[in-house]
Parts: C-alpha cells; sequence; structure tokens
C-alpha cells in the first residue's frame, strides 16, 4: 500500500487542499515510524551487512564470511590450549584432595607457623573470620568465609564478624560487654543502654562497662558516635570514655572525653586505623565507658563510617597528644607507700591526683602498680610538682629497684611540669623486670612534698610527632613540655579578703615565645569571665595588659581550649569583680598568689591605681602554657616584617618631602599647619623638648634598667641631635606619669599646664613624647582617645611649628596603640611603634648593677623593674626614634 494518494482532479479545489495535507501526514507518520525503528535497533545506520563485518574491537573485516573465518580460527586455537591442560581426571584428583571444611588457625601468625610454604585447602584464621589461601608464594586474604547456614545456625559469635558499617551503625558487640569495677547495665528494647555506678553518691569510686566491635571493614577514618541523657536528676560527675588495649584489658592512655551527666550529652570521637595499629589495635576496639558514685545514664553508642555532627570543629580526635594529656585513673589497690616508718607519711589521692608528704627522714616515697606490655617500649607522662629532689625508678613486681634511675634527680621548685620518660623494651629486659612492674616516686628529705595531678604509663607516646621528638629530646637533655600554673583541686575555706579586683598565681611564664592552651577556673555562677594577659611593673601595678572574655556556662569546674600569646615574665589575671569566682583559702599548695583590691592602693605619685600584693589564698583557676603553634609563629614573623616593610615606606615617604636653603647653608623643610598655613620650619632642630615616664626617667634620674646615664634612649637620641647642632636647647629628663595616670581629660590638662607647658616655647620645633604604658585601668582609659587629641593640640597652641614625635608601645597594649597612632594621624604628629623591640634579648636583668646620675649604684632586684629596657633595648628605641629624623 502506497502511502501518499494518486492525484485524480484537474482543479486546486478545497477538496484538493485536503488530498494534499493528508498526503504530507501520512508522509510524515511514514518517516516517524521509521526512525522509532532504527533507534530501537540501537543503530545509526539501515546498512547492517556493512555494520556486521565490524567487530567489537573496531576492526572491519573484508567481509562478512572473512570475519566469520577468523572467528573459527580463534576458536580452533583454544581447543588446542586447552587440550595442553589438565585433563578432567586430573581436576578430579586435585577436588578429591581438598577439604571442604576450613580448618582454623587463631591468626595468621600461627597459619604461617604451620605453612611456611603454602599448603593446599581452605583456611580461616578465628581472629578476623577472613578466609586465607596461598598464591604466588604468599598466603592471600580472601575476605570473609561465605557458607550455606542451616535454619538457626547463626549467633553473635559469627553476626560480631559482619560488617554494618552501610546497615546498621549498632556494630558494638554488647551481648560480649563486661562490667568493670561493678558497673552494672542492661540493655533496652530501643538498643540503648542503661549504666549505673553500684557505689553509692557519697562513697568514692568508678564503675563502667568495657564493649567492642569490630573495625576491619570500616574505612581508615572512622567514628564513635555517642548521645544520652542523665537517668537521674542528681547526677553531680562527668561519663567518660577510655580506649582500652587490644585485648580489652589495659587503659592506653587518658579519657578521650569527658561529658557533663546532668543534663542531654552527644559526642563524635574520631579514630584513624594508622594510628591504632601503633597501640596493636588492628581488627576490633575496646572501648571502657565510666560514670562515677551514684551517677546513672541511659545511651546508645555505635561505630560508623559517618558522624552525626554535622559542625567538624566540634568531633574530637582519638589520640591524645601530650599537650591534651587527661588524667588516667588511679585504683586504690595499685598506691601504696614506700620506705622505712612509711606509715608516718602522708600519701592521699583522688581519682585525678596524689598527694604525697615525708614526715621522716631518709629515703621515702611511694609506688604506683601497672599492667603495661614489658615486651614493648614504655612512655611515663607526670603533670608533677615538688618543693625538693625527687627520683623515679621502674622497678619489678617485688619493689625491687633494678638498675638505675630514670633520670637524674629533679626539683620543680613548687610549680606543675609535665615531665616524660621513655624506657626501651631491651632496657626492660636487661634489667629483667617481669610482669606487674611498678612506678615508684622516691624522695630524700623530711618535708619533701610531691604532688602528681596527670599520670600516664602505657605503651603509646600518642599521634604527636612533635611530641615524639620532645620525648627523645628529655632522654638526651631533660625538659620541660608544657607547663601547669596553678590547681583548681587544692581550694578550700574562704578567706577574708574583701573588694577583689583580680588575681593571678605568683609565677611568671619562664620562657620565650609561649601560649596559654588550656584554662581551667571553678566558678560560683555561670556568666563571663575576664581574664587578661599582663606584666606586673615596678610599682606592683598591672601593665601590658590584653583582656580575654570566656564565658562559663556551668556552676562549678569549667575548662577552656584556647591560644592566648603570653610572654616570659607575664602572668594570667582573672577579674573576681563581677562575683562569677571567688577566692579561696591555701590548702595542699605551697604556691602564693598576688592580690588587687581596693583596699591596697598606690601612693607613688604618677603611679595611680590599685597595686598587687601577696598571699596566702589560692586563685580558682589553673592553666597550661607552652610553645606557641608553628603556624602562630610564622604569622607573627609575617606581620613582623610587613610592619618593617610599612617602616620603611614612610621612610622613603619622608624622604620626598620638599626642602630649602638660605644663604647661609642651613635647610629648612615646608609645612602646613592645622589651619592651611603653609609654615618654613628648621630642618636641624633649635629648641627640643622630651617627656615620658619610667623609660624616659625614674630612680637615678634616668631611665629605668638602663645601667647608667650614658645608656638610656634620651642620651642615645640627645646626643645624636647634638651631632647636628652643638648649639640646641635641650630640656632634662622630664617624666610626667602623672599624665597617663589621670583618669579624665580636666586632669590630664592640668597635668599639662602644670609640667609640660613650661618646657614649651613659641620656637620650639621638636617634641618626644614617650608615655601611654600606665594606662592600665578602664577609669584610665575612658577618655584617652580624646586625651591623646587634646595633648597634641595643647603643644601646636603653644609651639606652632613643632614637629612632634609619640614612641609607644613598650608595654602598652595594641588598642592603646591604636589610639595614640590615630591622634597622630589626626593632628599631623608621627607615632613609632616600639612593641616589637620588647624581647627578652632587649629587657633589663635581674642582679644587674645600675648607676644613677649622682653615683649612687644599686642592683635590679624586682621583676618589674627588670622587665623595662635595658641597655640593649634602650639602643634599640633609640635607633627606632633617630631613624625618622629628617637630619
Amino acid at each position: 500500500m502506497g502511502i501518499f494518494e494518486k492525484e485524480e482532479q484537474m482543479f486546486q479545489n478545497r477538496n484538493y487542499r485536503d488530498h494534499l495535507d493528508r498526503n504530507w501526514e501520512a508522509g510524515n507518520d511514514a518517516f516517524d515510524m521509521m526512525t522509532k525503528r532504527i533507534e530501537k535497533k540501537g543503530v545509526q545506520s539501515s546498512d547492517e551487512v556493512a555494520l556486521a563485518r565490524v567487530d567489537i574491537h573496531g576492526k572491519e573485516h573484508h567481509s562478512l564470511s572473512g570475519r566469520i573465518d577468523d572467528l573459527q580460527g580463534t576458536a580452533e586455537s583454544a581447543y588446542k590450549l586447552v587440550g595442553q591442560k589438565a585433563d578432567k581426571n586430573l581436576i578430579e584428583d586435585k577436588l578429591s584432595k581438598m577439604s571442604l571444611v576450613p580448618e582454623t588457625f587463631e591468626n595468621l601468625v600461627a597459619l604461617k607457623e604451620k605453612y611456611p610454604n603454602g599448603a593446599t585447602g581452605l583456611f580461616v584464621t578465628a581472629d578476623t573470620g577472613h578466609k586465607w589461601i596461598f598464591g604466588n608464594g604468599e598466603w592471600r586474604d580472601a575476605g570473609f568465609l561465605q557458607t550455606g547456614l542451616a535454619d538457626r545456625s547463626v549467633s553473635s559469635e559469627f553476626v560480631d564478624k559482619l560488617s554494618f558499617a552501610n546497615i546498621d551503625n549498632s556494630t558494638f558487640d554488647w551481648k560480649r560487654a563486661t562490667s568493670w569495677t561493678r558497673g552494672i547495665f542492661v540493655r533496652n528494647e530501643d538498643g540503648s543502654i542503661t549504666l549505673t555506678s553500684s557505689f553509692e553518691i557519697s562513697a568514692a569510686g568508678d564503675s563502667g562497662l568495657i564493649v567492642s566491635g569490630l573495625i576491619d571493614q570500616l574505612k581508615d577514618d572512622f567514628y564513635v558516635n555517642l548521645e544520652g541523657s542523665p537517668a537521674r536528676k542528681n547526677n553531680t560527675r562527668n561519663v567518660e570514655i577510655y580506649l582500652m588495649d587490644s585485648v580489652g584489658k589495659n587503659f592506653l592512655r587518658g579519657s578521650l572525653t569527658s561529658l557533663p551527666t546532668s543534663k542531654d550529652f552527644k559526642k563524635t570521637l574520631k579514630f584513624n586505623k594508622q594510628e591504632l595499629a601503633k597501640d596493636g589495635i588492628t581488627s576490633r576496639l575496646y572501648l571502657l565507658v565510666v560514670v562515677h558514685a551514684g551517677d546513672t545514664i541511659n545511651f546508645k553508642m555505635n561505630l560508623s563510617n559517618e558522624t552525626f555532627i554535622t559542625d567538624m570543629t566540634e568531633v574530637v580526635d582519638k589520640v591524645v597528644n601530650a599537650d591534651k594529656l587527661e588524667s588516667s585513673k588511679l585504683r586504690k589497690e595499685w598506691l601504696a607507700r614506700w620506705g622505712e616508718e612509711n606509715s608516718k607519711n602522708i600519701l592521699t589521692h583522688d581519682e585525678n591526683s596524689i598527694y604525697f608528704k615525708q614526715q621522716t627522714s631518709g629515703d621515702s616515697g611511694f609506688y604506683l602498680a601497672n599492667e603495661v606490655d614489658n615486651s614493648r617500649d614504655v612512655y611515663i607522662t607526670l603533670n608533677i610538682r615538688t618543693n625538693s629532689n625527687v627520683s623515679i625508678y621502674f622497678t619489678d613486681a617485688n619493689l625491687t629497684i633494678v638498675g638505675r634511675q630514670l633520670g637524674e634527680q629533679f626539683n620543680t621548685e613548687d610549680r606543675y611540669k609535665i615531665i616524660s620518660f621513655k624506657v626501651p623494651k631491651d632496657q626492660l629486659q636487661a634489667k629483667n623486670i617481669g610482669d606487674n612492674p611498678k612506678l615508684l616516686v622516691a624522695t630524700h628529705s623530711k618535708g619533701t612534698v610531691v604532688d602528681i595531678k596527670d599520670i600516664n604509663i602505657s605503651n603509646s607516646v600518642g599521634n604527636s610527632k612533635v611530641t615524639q621528638k620532645i620525648t627523645d629530646l628529655y632522654e638526651e637533655i631533660g625538659g620541660v613540655s608544657n607547663v601547669v600554673v596553678g590547681n583548681v583541686n587544692a581550694l578550700e575555706g574562704t578567706t577574708s579578703i574583701e573588694k577583689v579586683h583580680l588575681v593571678a598565681q605568683n609565677t611568671t611564664v619562664d620562657a620565650v615565645g609561649q601560649a596559654i592552651k588550656r584554662i581551667t577556673v571553678l566558678v560560683s555562677k555561670a556568666g563571663d569571665l575576664d581574664f587578661y594577659v599582663g606584666t606586673i611593673d615596678q610599682n606592683n601595678l598591672l601593665v601590658d595588659s590584653s583582656k580575654y572574655t570566656l564565658s562559663a556556662k556551668n556552676v562549678g569546674v569549667n575548662t577552656f581550649a584556647v591560644n592566648i600569646p603570653i610572654q616570659k615574665g607575664q602572668r594570667l589575671f582573672l577579674d573576681l569583680s563581677s562575683g562569677n569566682a571567688e577566692i579561696f583559702a591555701q590548702t595542699k599548695l605551697s604556691e602564693k598568689a598576688i592580690v588587687q583590691d581596693e583596699n591596697h592602693m598606690s601612693e607613688t605619685t604618677g603611679y595611680s591605681g590599685m597595686i598587687f600584693y601577696e598571699s596566702d589564698c589560692a586563685v580558682p583557676f589553673e592553666y597550661v602554657y607552652g610553645a606557641k603553634p608553628q603556624n602562630q609563629v610564622l604569622e607573627e614573623h609575617e606581620s613582623k616584617i610587613n610592619a618593617i616593610e610599612t617602616s620603611v615606606n614612610d621612610l622613603e615617604a619622608k624622604s620626598n618631602k620638599l626642602l630649602i636653603s638660605n644663604a647661609k647653608g642651613e635647610k629648612f623643610k615646608l609645612k602646613v599647619s592645622n589651619d592651611g598655613d603653609l609654615q618654613i620650619v628648621n630642618l636641624v632642630p633649635k629648641k627640643v623638648a622630651i617627656f615620658g615616664n619610667s623609660l624616659t626617667k625614674n630612680t637615678g634620674g634616668i631611665g629605668m634598667c638602663a645601667t647608667d646615664q650614658y645608656h638610656d634612649y634620651y642620651h642615645y637620641v640627645t646626643e645624636y641631635i647634638k651631632s647636628k647642632n652643638q648649639n640646641v636647647q635641650i630640656n632634662d629628663r622630664l617624666n610626667i606619669a602623672e599624665w597617663e595616670s589621670a583618669t579624665n581629660t580636666n586632669d590630664r590638662n592640668a597635668v599639662f599646664e602644670r609640667l609640660i607647658k613650661p618646657v614649651l616655647s613659641a620656637d620650639t620645633d621638636l617634641v618626644i613624647l614617650q608615655v601611654t604604658d600606665n594606662v592600665n585601668t578602664d577609669a584610665k582609659k575612658a577618655t584617652y582617645a580624646n586625651d591623646t587629641k587634646e595633648l597634641l593640640k595643647n603643644i601646636l597652641s603653644v609651639s606652632p611649628k613643632v614637629t612632634i614625635f609619640w614612641i609607644v608601645g613598650w608595654f602598652a597594649s595594641q588598642d592603646l596603640i591604636d589610639i595614640v597612632k590615630k591622634a597622630c594621624s589626626d593632628v599631623g604628629a608621627t607615632e613609632i611603634n616600639i612593641k616589637d623591640l620588647n624581647t627578652v634579648e632587649n629587657q633589663g636583668k635581674m642582679g644587674e648593677t645600675i648607676t644613677g646620675i649622682d653615683g649612687t649604684t644599686w642592683q635590679v632586684t624586682n621583676p618589674g623593674a627588670a622587665a623595662h629596657p635595658g641597655n640593649a633595648g634602650m639602643k634599640a628605641i633609640a635607633d627606632r626614634v633617630i631613624a625618622h629624623f629628617d637630619f
């Protein structure tokens, strides 16, 4: 049947047009049908014979029969090759000798011991449930053994070999979970666990459970997700998670996380298989869940490749670095006194600390039993505080001291320090130290106090390569990593001190390039806490302080992970005036505190404010400091380089100023006043006025901590000016600290009228200011932004053609430096920042002899005085100032 109708009409009327429409529609329908048939066959050409000559590799044969001939040749060659292989009888013989029942071994090591050169058959290792096949000279893992299962033949022993990582996250084997120190637990219908401590609320003791799960089918990085809620309203302590060894018997290190159980809790722990393998954990992960006396919780915990926390900053990494070290729990039966008449010595402990005081003469001490694997290296880390020499030994089970002590005797001088030792396995074997060794802490004189806050004995140093290097360094030269200042566990009683403001431990940082890493504070009510990092000056006032506000969420102990720079000689202070925390009476610790209150005010002229004094009380916080992270150090160096580049650019711009000369050859510069008038100013000054604080003039009439009048910055600067103009007039050193210490504009203007204005005149052409360091309270800062600009305008009102330089930054905080910088920019003065010059090398030195202008000598005995620039610092300040001169 044709597609188109034949044309039978002669005229192009309406019927003819209908005839054409039918033909077009029929043609389109036919083409559509052909297209669909071609697409259905999956070809792009209707010439199927031509397509058949091309094989699947794209090779085109000369004809279809040629392609068939090639296929037949290939088949015949394959048949001949098969004929050369094992015949049917041979294959059947091999199969008859193979056992269909797998031979089982404890692990791969046992399999290799029996069949080092391989064997025919099916082999399974019990530790993983994997089958192993020998080929190409080695045993190969062939994955889980899969077999047909009879009805009711599946038990938990088989199910725990399966991976539910992508099916059901609950891969912990709760049926095999065991109680730890009388922990009571049940599994509920919804899969949650109820865990109860068997100890009463008034008792001291921890309970828990140990549970394990397979990890070999999880990713290299995997997670343990934990969430729960209190089952009692009166829960008071935290739930803690610990990592156990590969057989679930020993602690590997301190707690991985600690969460309050008085409210709902949720946390994710991140693990890495390579790091776990260092502890011998390759297939099964054991975790200990601990609750404290009187507490009960309901929780769920699972293994997964995913975390239910979307903010990854909340994920806790498994491996604990040295700077994150938490305390390993101590069991009462592991701890005992050592030495003659040991019953007279004081030995107390709680779950986090050990306190020992020797009451007898001779050698005494205490020991702590442990269960580490002595076939591997042993790592010991102590957060310890002593007031006299102490020795550390690793003994056998009978307390026989085998070999010499782990390191030299040490004395931390009443401050906490983290000290580490490494005991190589070959030394353990050489000293015949067998199972159940003991760590012995030996003291040697009456009155010796040992306070151990954190202790960790394990076969792993953790995942931090830096920690490993520090540990190795201890073995060679000894030393301290992070330093702990204070102890919130030693707070008892109240004091009679009233109207307290800032408090701090009477201990300064003793190393350069440090940062505070953790702050722990005991608060009486939740709210904001204001901390300050700063220096106590020679007048017992706080200078060079930076403020940091932290928010305490809970009443009781709050811990903050921070990264706050702190310099050598500085302290961390807490403001108690808000009432969120309070001061305590001292108990176990011999370290004193320093206190600032409204009843102790400075009586030194020009240096007003509440002074710090020493007290026997205890402050309600402790902190850990250590070396700054390398990336932070690099950023600070980069910032210093940028500051230097900015200074160079400023100096280059200065060199392009328009200079003119008179007939005598004297040089002048053009200057535009604030009123827009063009002024001609002496390039080399003829009349100079210099004003400052203790860096300019203090005891002996010279800059503080310069060794004499010939080594302070005033001397170097004035000598340079005199070398350019022998007839220059320069005022004597003048201390205007009263202007800094004023708390309002009127008082500062009064100081200007009384001390500064009398030195100035209409022809004064250079003024150098060196103030701001003692603006150290909120009251002094209240109007400072206005008063800096007011001071500059007052100077210009008396000396309209003056050039003003303002030295700032030795003790001043950055916010004050910024205020001075803006005031100078607004008025046309020049700010000279010397903040970067305040380094240990540039500071004064304790014990150095100082000679005043009148010849009187004395030694530097005050740390606040020693924090001022010494000779090197004074010279550096002078060089910085002179670099800004136009002459």
